[in-house]
């Protein structure tokens, strides 16, 4: 049973101190089922605001923020990583104080007339949320949850750096020498359908060539626009006959082979554009 007590939680309009820092609770900016985040205004500067994600002490299913906290220690200073300021414990719940970032790529797809970035734009997103996947694979840790949700632009003079968010699912699978960690007979179902790999569906342990798979569903969504969710039946469609090991798949039995067709042309544009302009790692 979910423990849901709104009182353990900050409240707009507190003030946290802790480890020489003061700030104000501004907002809370996003609500999720294990954690949420606040805005935070510096007390001593109100010009400077933060990101904090709290965790409650008691009743959460599945923490995760000590995750949060050990892939920002180990990616400060990187860019395209917020940057953590603080992490820290009350009698009530956990946190971490972190960099405040804007909005994520898919509120600000959304936001746009024709629900797609302009190609040029979507090749620069392309180009940068790659080079986050290759310093966090190269820290040793998979993402494992890779989606233009979890991406989210600087704000002010940085809004053209793309940051990297939530690293509530993230795994080492490797040490810090190198050396690669025993991969598992199985692994969770774990991700956002429809951008999770296939590895998780058939519940495979994830590998970094599995963000990858994860990436490049992102990537063709920011370059289709939403038209690539017409194809999330399709993609049920394929992962029934793969588990059933089914040597070929009769795209046309599928109940929305005609808007696949109509958005076929556009897709394979995308997708020929994205081979040819970007360096993909050649992970195995």
């Amino acid at each position: 049973m979910l423990y849901n007590d709104e009182s353990e939680l900050p409240k707009p309009g507190t003030t946290i101190s802790f480890q020489g820092h003061t700030w104000n609770v501004l907002k809370r900016i996003y609500e999720g089922v294990f954690s949420h985040v606040y805005m935070l205004r510096d007390v001593n500067d109100k010009r400077k605001l933060y990101a904090m994600k709290v965790e409650k002490q008691r009743g959460c299913e599945r923490p995760v923020l000590k995750l949060d906290v050990a892939v920002l220690s180990q990616m400060r200073d990187t860019v395209g990583f917020p940057s953590l300021i603080v992490a820290g414990r009350t009698e009530l719940f956990k946190f971490c104080v972190m960099r405040l970032v804007g909005p994520d790529l898919r509120a600000l797809m959304w936001a746009m007339p024709s629900r797609k970035f302009t190609q040029a734009t979507a090749y620069r997103i392309a180009l940068q949320t790659l080079d986050r996947l290759e310093k966090l694979h190269d820290a040793g840790y998979l993402n494992r949850d890779v989606k233009s949700q979890n991406f989210a632009v600087g704000l002010g003079n940085e809004s053209s750096i793309i940051y990297m968010l939530d690293f509530g699912l993230t795994r080492r699978f490797k040490n810090a020498d190198g050396t690669q960690l025993k991969r598992r007979a199985c692994g969770p179902c774990v991700g956002t359908y429809p951008f999770s790999p296939l590895a998780s569906a058939t519940m495979r342990d994830q590998a970094p060539k599995d963000d990858l798979e994860g990436w490049f569903y992102m990537v063709m969504e920011i370059l289709v626009g939403t038209h690539f969710l017409e194809i999330e039946h399709l993609r049920s469609f394929f992962h029934r006959n793969y588990l059933q090991m089914k040597p070929r798949i009769n795209i046309e039995g599928c109940k929305i082979y005609g808007s696949l067709a109509r958005a076929r042309k556009q897709t394979e544009n995308a997708f020929q554009y994205l081979a040819n302009t970007i360096s993909i790692p050649n992970y195995t």
